[in-house]
């Protein structure tokens, strides 16, 4: 039962939470002040009132706390970098940057919808460090994080209202399409890598259009993820720029660890990359015993890669095209092969089918008009009767 106790003219409700380890008794204040009108008696039940709404407040896990918005959102980046990729949680220190500067001293428990759509307004408005106003999508990513932890934060009683239920997102122009290689120009690609004299780039260029993998993960192979018996390659880590260093972490997320599987045939590249990379070992030694290393041993920079890539195409002629665009490719040649949707999304390290169909809509909306002709090929409705 809560205690509740006069001060001059206030009241200190004080209600236990039970004991610590060593036996203390552990107790959560408050302070309520009274309207001044109100009578003694009134009074006196009116915080009678408030200490019983208090008590199921606690009870029922609801934690009043005195935090801010910097200390919570600061607490909430350390929980995640356990589960989240380091690049991801660099990401997230740098949109709170700006969030510290605008909502961060308000109060955790005293946010309001209001401050949260004063703040997107003001990113609509106010340049970012390049002196250039901050994109749509950027004010979109700002959306996503305090989305997500405002939202555990209401999960975690600390706050007892679903703020962002009450914001509107910043809006995003539509997208421009992603470039990539089409058919005839990934088949060009293939057979122009598989004549490339520098075998780093060689097998670089082709697992990348064979595996649809990211770059990160891409250079977080080691030799242990190559299965030369079933063809598989096994997608575990990735190796991610952060704070100027190249660092080994976790897969963008659970559904990005997997096997995928590849043609024979560039397992006999890979034996032949092998026996490079052992040779090289001899001299120098190559950290985590990595499929890609700078000459000193050290992990490649993503950097390397998509400067071979754009001197390969332009060598080539070839579109210009980035090396998360040869991912693209990969998923969109699939989808046109008729590769069952689930397939693809596994392959892909997607959390679900559902953002492979909302990153590749119009692709599978191009197949899906390609298929409804093969069938009228087959089934032809302007047939003699």
């Amino acid at each position: 039962m809560a205690i509740i106790r006069k001060r001059k003219d206030s009241y200190e409700i004080t209600v236990s939470v039970g004991y610590d380890s060593k036996g203390k008794q552990l107790r959560k204040y408050m302070t309520w002040k009274p309207d001044p009108t109100l009578k003694e008696k009134q009074a006196e039940r009116a915080a009678e009132r408030v200490a019983e709404d208090f008590e199921q407040k606690v009870k029922d896990g609801f934690i009043m706390s005195k935090e801010t918005v910097k200390q919570y959102l600061t607490a909430w980046i350390d929980r995640k970098s356990i589960k989240l990729a380091p690049k991801t949680i660099e990401h997230y220190k740098e949109l709170t940057e700006r969030i510290y500067e605008n909502i961060g001293k308000i109060r955790l428990d005293k946010l309001k919808p209001l401050d949260i759509q004063d703040f997107y307004n003001s990113l609509a408005t106010i340049p970012g460090k390049r002196g250039k106003i901050i994109s749509a999508e950027t004010q979109r990513h700002y959306h996503r994080l305090l989305s997500s932890a405002l939202k555990e934060a209401k999960k975690r009683q600390r706050i007892n209202l679903d703020i962002m239920a009450h914001i509107d997102p910043p809006t995003v122009g539509r997208k421009k399409p992603v470039k990539i290689l089409d058919d005839e120009q990934s088949k060009l690609f293939v057979q122009y890598a598989l004549n490339e004299p520098d075998i780093r780039k060689k097998v670089a260029f082709l697992l990348l259009i064979f595996s649809g993998c990211r770059i990160g993960e891409l250079l977080g192979l080691e030799w242990q993820d190559i299965d030369f018996n079933n063809y598989t390659i096994s997608i575990s880590r990735t190796s991610q720029y952060v704070n100027r260093q190249m660092v080994t972490g976790q897969t963008k997320n659970e559904s990005s660890v997997r096997k995928v599987s590849l043609p024979p045939e560039l397992f006999e590249l890979l034996k032949e990359y092998r026996a490079f990379c052992f040779k090289y070992s001899q001299h120098v030694m190559i950290e985590d015993n990595r499929l890609f290393f700078q000459q000193s041993g050290k992990p490649m920079f993503i950097t390397t890669v998509n400067v071979w890539l754009k001197k390969f195409l332009e060598d080539k002629g070839l579109p210009i095209v980035s090396v998360h665009s040869l991912r693209h490719s990969n998923i969109t040649l699939l989808i046109y092969s008729g590769i069952p949707l689930r397939q693809i999304s596994e392959r892909a390290g997607h959390a679900d089918q559902s953002t492979t169909m909302r990153i590749y809509a119009h692709a599978l909306k191009s197949a899906d008009k390609v298929a409804a002709e093969k069938l009228a090929e087959v089934l032809p409705l302007n047939a003699a009767k």
